[in-house]
C-alpha cells in the first residue's frame, strides 16, 4: 500500500507521527481529545450544544471527557 503525501495533514498530526510510543489507539484518543476540547471552547462550555455538533449523544460525550480527562 502506497500512501498518498498530504502536506495538510501531516502538518497537523506531525506531533503524533513523530511520537516513538504511538500507537493507533493513543493516537485516536489524542485527536478525539483536540476535537472535543476545541469544540467545547466554542460552544462555550455548553455539552448539549457540543454533542449535537460532534453528532453524539449527552451521555456518550460525558463519557469521552471522562476517559479523555477533559473537564
Amino acid at each position: 500500500y502506497k500512501a498518498q503525501k498530504n502536506e495538510e495533514e501531516d502538518c497537523f498530526f506531525s506531533d503524533i507521527i513523530e511520537d516513538n510510543e504511538c500507537s493507533l489507539a493513543s493516537s485516536v484518543e489524542r485527536v478525539e481529545r483536540i476535537i472535543i476540547t476545541k469544540t467545547l471552547q466554542k460552544e462555550g462550555g455548553n455539552i448539549s450544544k457540543s454533542a449535537r455538533r460532534l453528532n453524539m449523544s449527552r451521555a456518550n460525550l460525558y463519557k469521552k471527557c471522562k476517559k479523555l480527562q477533559i473537564k
